[in-house]
């Protein structure tokens, strides 16, 4: 249990756009795609919670991703904020 506790920590650190090191860089871009969607399904539910100020740099890094699913979570993640402002 204070495994899984410790990795969403720090994918919630790496979606703030901080550099953080895996270890195992193929099972990044599943993790990054459940952060980016679990952010998405938080913001629709309550977007006072996410503060989005400064997350520019941080999301176009995630549309250079050449995963499939990590490009469509983070797509997701954009227009959700994008229709909102």
């Amino acid at each position: 249990m204070r495994k899984k506790k410790y990795v969403w920590k720090m994918l919630y650190v790496y979606m703030l756009g901080y550099d953080v090191d895996f270890g195992y860089m193929e099972l990044q871009a599943p993790c990054v795609k459940k952060a980016a969607l679990c952010l998405l399904r938080l913001y629709r539910k309550n977007p006072d919670v996410v503060n989005v100020d400064g997350w520019e740099d941080r999301m176009a890094q995630l549309l250079d991703e050449r995963d499939v699913g990590v490009l469509t979570s983070s797509v997701s993640l954009l227009v959700a904020l994008d229709e909102s402002s």
